[in-house]
């Protein structure tokens, strides 16, 4: 009988042993789940910083449109990414010595990455809702800031 109990025992603890493991690779795959949400939000935000230079009066018509849709889509990012309990990291510092167009082209190029980033498949409606929202104010951000290029032009 004691041994019984001994193989019923070690049964048992190896059951739950692998039940425990299971739960922990869950939750880390969970904590991974829509890791293009951070990237893009990440990238929206850089591209915000570089078209809003602190003391720049330079933040009008176009820019200053694009940032509002960068806002409006920073919200719907960071919702969908509420569903995970994940932060926003902080960003990288920008140079305040750069030339305008300069700045412009590097805002151009992180919108456009984030455009990428939001086209990954969402299975999650809400979620999928909150992609597409932010999708279409990053495209509107960029259109922004692309006009913003051909305004600084003239």
């Amino acid at each position: 009988m004691n041994r019984k109990y001994n193989h019923r025992t070690l049964t048992l603890t190896l059951i739950l042993s692998l039940g425990m493991m299971c739960c922990l690779l869950l939750g880390a795959v969970a904590q991974e789940k829509r890791p293009h949400y951070m990237h893009a939000l990440a990238d929206v935000r850089y591209a915000r910083a570089w078209l809003y230079a602190p003391g720049s009066t330079s933040a009008l018509g176009a820019e200053h449109e694009a940032i509002e849709h960068i806002n409006k889509a920073m919200r719907d990012i960071q919702r969908a990414l509420a569903d995970d309990g994940k932060e926003p990291g902080a960003l990288p510092p920008t140079d305040a010595n750069l030339k305008h167009k300069d700045r412009l082209a590097k805002a151009v190029a992180l919108l456009q990455s984030a455009v990428k980033d939001l086209r990954g498949e969402e299975r999650d409606k809400a979620a999928r809702d909150r992609q597409r929202s932010a999708s279409r104010h990053v495209e509107e951000a960029l259109r922004a800031t692309r006009q913003a290029i051909v305004d600084s032009r003239d």
